[in-house]
This record gives C-alpha cells, structure tokens and sequence, in this order.
C-alpha cells in the first residue's frame, strides 16, 4: 500500500529517480559517515517518488515545500540525501536561512529512529551541520542537549550547546547541559560546569539561574561521590545570597552532612548562612546537621547556632540533644545542667525526652556525680519520660566505677521491679565492677545466679573474659582456667582480648608453658598474637632464664611479619645481661639500630645496669659516654646505677666524680644517689668528704630515709661523732614536722 503524497505535490509528472541516486551518493558530506548498504536499501520507494514528483513540478522549490517533504517521509538517511540534493543545487529552500528548520526536521527524525541509544548519527549530523556553517535552530539544540545528556554524553551534549547562538540560550537549556557535565566525575566536565555556572551568574547574563539550577547544583553536591569543589560552594553561596530560590531542604541537609564528614564546617557553616542571610529558607534539620557537624568537630560556634536557633523558635529537641550530647562529652557537665534546665521550664518548646536524660545522667557519671545522675532518674517520671535499660546501665556503671557497688545492686533490683529487663550490658556491667573492688567469687556466684534467671543475659565472651581476668590477677590460675573450658562449652568462642588476658595472666603468674599452649590455640582459631602478645611471653621466658625459647619468639615476630618494638627488644637484652651474656645484649642492641628500632634511654640504661652488675665497668662507661652520640641525657637512674657500682667496688673517687658530672649537667641526685655514696664513704673512712654530703642533703633539702640512718647510726657514734649524728637526726625531724 502507498502512502498518500503530501497535497502539495499530487497531481504532479513523475520523472526518473536516476537523478535522486546520483545525489544519494554524492550528498553524502563530509563529517557524515557513509550509509550501510543496508540503509540505502532500506529507504522506501515512496521517498523516491516524493522527490521525483517534487522535481517534475513547474513551482519552485520553496523552504516550506521542502520542510513539508522531509516531515512526510521516516527515514533520516532519505531525508538527508533529498536535503543535500537541494544544497547541491544552490536552492533557496537549503540557503542558510532556512536549512535550520529543514535540519530540524532531520534531527528530529534521526532521534525517533534512535531506539538503541545510540547517538552516533546525531552526532555525525551535527558535525556535518557545524561543517557546512549552518546554525542549530533553538528547538534543535534543545532536542540534542537532551538526547545528549540522557545517554551520559556531556561532551556531545556541550557541543550541541555551543553551536547554538548565544542569544538563543535560555535558563532551561543551560540546565540540562549544567546537569549533563555535573554527572560526570571527569575534571574537565567538571570544570565545564563551573564556567557556565559563572556565566549564568554573571551580572549581563540573559540565561540567569532559577530554582531548577540551584536544585541541580544541590543535587551534585548531596550525592557525595566527591569532595565539594570549594568554587563551586562559592558560587552556590552567591546563588543563595541573591535571594531568588527555594533550596530543597532534604539536599541542602545532605550537603551540609557531607561538609562535615569531610571535616568542612567552615565552609558547611558559610553556606548555611549565606542562605539565611541571603533570605533562603534554613530548616531545622539543616541546622541540626550544622550543629552535628561542628560538634564533632568541639567547636564553640555550636552555642551561636544554638542561640541563632532560639531567637528563630526553630531549636527542637533534637538540637538540644545534640548541644547537650556534645558538652557531656567535653566534660562541660555545668553548661550542659544549664541546657536541659533550659528544656525543663514550663513555657519550654521542647521538653526533653528519655535520650537527653540518658545523656545528662551518663555526664553526671563520667565526672563522678553519680548522686546527682541518680536524682535525675527520679526526675523523668514527672516529665513523662520512662528510663530504660540504658538509663539503669548507665547508673549502675557510674556507680560500680565509684565503688559503690551496694547502690549499683539496689538500682539493678529496682530496674527489674520497673519491668525493665536488664541486659548483657547490665551483667557484665554488675561483675565487671564486682571484679575490680576485689568481689571475685561475689561476680561468680552472680554470673551463675543471673544465667539462670536472666532470659536476655546469660553471658558472653564478655562476661568470661571479665572473671578469667580477675582470677588470674587474684593468682587462682586453676579457677581462670576451670572457666576458660566453661566457656568454650557454653558455645563462646573465645575471642583475641580472651586470648591476650590468659596469656597476659599465665605469664605474670609464671605459668610460660601454659601461656604458650593458649597462644598455640589462639593461632589455631585463626587470631595473630600482637607484638604486645609476644613482649608478654617474651618477657614471661625471660623471667624464668628460658632465653632459647625467648629468642625463639622473637625470631617468630619477623616470621609472622610482625616488628618487634622497643619494648620488645629492651625485654630481650635486659634478659641476657641478667643471664650475664653480654655479647648477645650488645647484638641485639646492634639488630635494633640495624631494624630502624631507636634505642630509648631505658634500653641504654638496661646494658649500662647489666655490664656494672657483671662488674665491667669499662663497658658500663663506653656505653654511658655513647648516650651523647645517641642524643640522650642520662638521667638519675643511671647515675645511680653507675655510681652504686663504683662505690661498690671501692672505686670512691669515680663515683665522686660522676656526682660531680651529674651535677654539672642539671640531673638532681635522689636519696638513693647520697646513700651509695655515703655508704661507700663510710667504708673507707671517708669522714670529710661523708660530712659535706651530708650538709649538702639538708642544704638541698633531701630527707633521709631508713637507708640513711642505718649507714650513719652504725658508723658515726664508731668514730666518736655521736652529736654529728644528733644533729643530723633533728633535722630531719625538722624536715619531717
């Protein structure tokens, strides 16, 4: 069945389509790829027939006899060839003037047929447009702009927008191609975006933005995929300040969220009020999210929105739960009293509700006003807030760490007649207060008593890990253990803190072979041990002069990809200069440096201790001059330690001299520093210079201790200073009243 013609050409002499052909192929254009031989074939014989009929005519060929065609037949191709047969020929209906409308109409075809989202032929003939020096039409540029923008082409969709005339661009079409580029996480569409924007915001801009622009703009920055570009806030903050908008509240709360996620509240702040100040609508939930954010942050200007917020009458209770929150937190307990007092008052706008309460009380606790935590519980009924299970744990915590463990069960029993059900919070809560004032079997018997009666707290890792670590500190390894195989019966699984408080206790009780089966099982339940873990078992080896197995764990550590620390390395040599196997102190200290492990002051002090006490003095004091070298002062300690062994091995005149250096360079001697010393002077008889130390202790107002008067009470009346020692006992009486 044919179509009928269009009424402008019926009645017309048909002539040969030959001519039609040639054009076809000739017409084809640069910019514009060839047709398919598919799409050639495809083109129907009525379109054929339109143009033959159209050249037979003894009427010109006008632009509106052409548009007609174009707009009769339904294939792009067709159309364009007929198009280009006549440009070819210079005709009137193709001139500049009004081939854009004749476009129009193709691209308006081009777009119908594009089913499969592919863009490329409109593409293709908007370059070959642009190349031939024809101008888009604004409905023909609008049409691309969309197209482009929604198959995520912004590059197309700015090229479409560009070939346009200036003054032919309005606010709608800036906005699809603002929405097109802003979609994009590529810099230079991003950048794209920011120049249009500054156009439209410029003074002489004739495509202003609208509510549409600032919604998209919002929108862009909500979404959060990245960080807000601060020209973009700025020009955003203009947008606000001209008064011509309404903001999406929800967006606007997003954005201001971001902000502050991302540790902006200034700018988060600065966009807010420009908004206000610029007349733009502010709801609450967009100050609560700046109240969140500069919270967060403890910054002060929190109390001017919060007073901002008072003047407007928009502070709800979500604002003063926020402000309250964050001066508990800050330990502004007073402040934070002055707040909710503020909420209390009956010509209050927002009373507070049990989450405010529960935040004041949990202040009160954390600063040791539990009384007054405990008055405000009594308070909630009559502002019709009901406590609830974190109310109760929240007291009963305050006052487990207070050692009021009496009142933490008063407040448990009366949680349980309110038809509160207590929790596993409130269990280990109970016994983990009961275990730290020294109640162990009491946190047992409880644990056992409450698993039975308690349907919402039988126990957990928690709760085992709590008494496991009580026991083992109170040495009953035994009972730890017995509970340890409890655990695992009850069916929990033992996590890392369980692990690390047995190997922690095993260790400190001396218990190393036990403390090695646990780290064994503890590897075995897929956990690493720490370098905390292994210092512990290092240094449990130590104690016992298990040196093999030590080291054995130390090399272990760089197996399992672990870097000894400090800590790790002052264990193991402070280990073998007891074990008198300096060499090996002096290699590790050597692999420390070597492993970019800085020595402290205590590691120097370790080898320095070590080599006096196996009586080499010379490597004591290499290692003492080395302290400079290494940029460390000693310190009182290790004058001590030297000095000490000095006296002890007779050598009076160098720990005199190392008094003298300690002196010298600001390191104050203790009383331990004058007893060795005088010790030592005593034994040699000594008595001038033992006087003047003694003169010098009560100049410098170093009282003596036991130590002291046991040295002096045993040598001075036997060398018939009897009033010496008088003297020197009423002075420290003196010192003492």
């Amino acid at each position: 069945m044919k179509h009928p013609l269009p009424p402008l050409l019926q009645g017309r002499r048909p002539r040969v389509a030959r001519l039609f052909k040639r054009t076809a192929s000739a017409g084809a254009g640069p910019g514009l790829a060839p047709q398919p031989a598919t799409v050639q074939k495809s083109v129907p014989s009525l379109e054929e027939e339109h143009l033959q009929t159209l050249l037979s005519s003894p009427a010109p060929i006008t632009a509106f006899s052409l548009l007609q065609l174009l707009r009769s037949i339904r294939d792009s191709s067709a159309a364009l060839r007929i198009f280009d047969w006549c440009r070819l020929r210079g005709l009137e209906a193709a001139s500049p003037s009004h081939a854009p409308f004749a476009l129009q109409a193709i691209f308006e075809l081009a777009a119908r047929e594009n089913s499969d989202g592919n863009l490329l032929r409109l593409k293709n003939l908007l370059l070959r447009s642009n190349e031939q020096g024809y101008a888009l039409t604004a409905d023909s540029a609008a049409l691309l702009v969309r197209l482009f923008a929604a198959g995520r082409s912004p590059s197309d969709s700015l090229l479409a927008f560009r070939s346009l005339d200036p003054s032919l661009r309005c606010t709608d079409l800036c906005n699809h191609v603002l929405a097109s580029l802003l979609r994009s996480l590529d810099p230079n569409h991003q950048a794209e975006a920011l120049s249009l924007l500054r156009d439209m915001l410029s003074s002489n801009s004739h495509c202003p933005p609208n509510s549409l622009t600032c919604s998209i703009i919002f929108f862009t920055l909500s979404r959060g995929s990245q960080p807000a570009n601060d020209e973009m806030l700025h020009l955003v903050v203009r947008m606000a300040s001209s008064r011509a908008f309404t903001i999406d509240t929800y967006q606007f709360t997003k954005v201001v969220v971001g902000l502050c996620r991302d540790g902006r509240t200034t700018k988060a702040w600065d966009l807010v009020h420009a908004v206000k100040n610029g007349g733009g609508a502010v709801e609450v939930p967009v100050w609560n999210a700046l109240l969140t954010g500069l919270s967060k942050d403890r910054d002060t200007r929190m109390k001017l929105v919060c007073s901002e917020m008072e003047a407007a009458g928009v502070a709800n209770v979500v604002t003063y739960g926020i402000v309250i929150n964050h001066l508990c937190k800050s330990r502004n307990i007073d402040f934070a009293i002055q707040m909710f007092d503020k909420m209390t008052k009956p010509d209050s706008a927002a009373g507070p509700d049990t989450v405010i309460f529960n935040n004041v009380i949990d202040g009160l606790c954390k600063v040791g006003r539990t009384c007054e935590g405990l008055a405000l519980l009594n308070r909630m009924k009559i502002h019709r807030c009901d406590p609830n299970t974190i109310t109760f744990n929240t007291l009963i915590d305050g006052f487990c760490k207070a050692g009021d463990i009496e009142t933490a069960h008063e407040l448990n029993s009366r949680m349980v007649q309110e038809g509160i059900p207590p929790n596993l919070v409130t269990l280990n809560t109970l016994i983990s207060g009961m275990c730290r004032n020294g109640m162990v079997s009491s946190a047992l018997s409880f644990f056992h008593e409450k698993k039975m009666a308690w349907a919402n707290a039988k126990g957990n890792s928690i709760t085992y890990c709590t008494l496991i670590g009580a026991f083992l500190h109170a040495n009953n390894v035994s009972k730890a253990m017995e509970l340890f195989d409890e655990m695992i019966r009850e069916g929990h699984s033992p996590d890392a803190v369980t692990y690390f408080t047995l190997i922690s206790g095993l260790s400190t009780a001396g218990r190393m072979d036990d403390a090695s089966s646990v780290a064994s099982e503890m590897r075995k339940d897929g956990f690493r041990l720490d370098t905390k873990s292994y210092n512990i078992l290092i240094a449990g080896f130590g104690k016992k002069k298990k040196l093999e197995k030590a080291l054995k764990l130390f090399e272990e550590m760089f197996e399992a990809g672990i870097n000894p620390d400090v800590v790790t390395y002052n264990t193991l040599i402070d280990a073998y200069c007891k074990a008198g196997d300096l060499l090996m102190a002096q290699n590790l200290l050597k692999k420390m440096m070597d492993d970019n492990c800085k020595p402290s002051l205590v590691t120097y002090g370790t080898l320095i201790h070590g080599f006096c006490k196996n009586g080499d003095h010379d490597g004591a004091m290499k290692i003492f001059q080395s302290l400079k070298d290494s940029h460390f002062e000693p310190n009182t300690a290790i004058y001590n330690v030297l000095i000490d062994s000095f006296c002890k091995c007779g050598d009076i005149s160098m720990a005199v001299s190392l008094l003298d250096h300690m002196r010298s360079n600001g390191v104050p001697p203790n009383i331990i520093t004058y007893n060795a010393i005088i010790k030592g002077l005593c034994e040699k008889n000594m008595s001038v210079k033992a006087f003047e130390l003694m003169d010098q202790m009560k100049d410098k107002g170093c009282n003596p201790d036991f130590k002291t008067m046991e040295i002096l009470a045993g040598w001075l009346p036997a060398i018939g200073e009897s009033e010496r020692l008088r003297w020197f006992i009423a002075g420290k009486e003196t010192a003492v009243s």
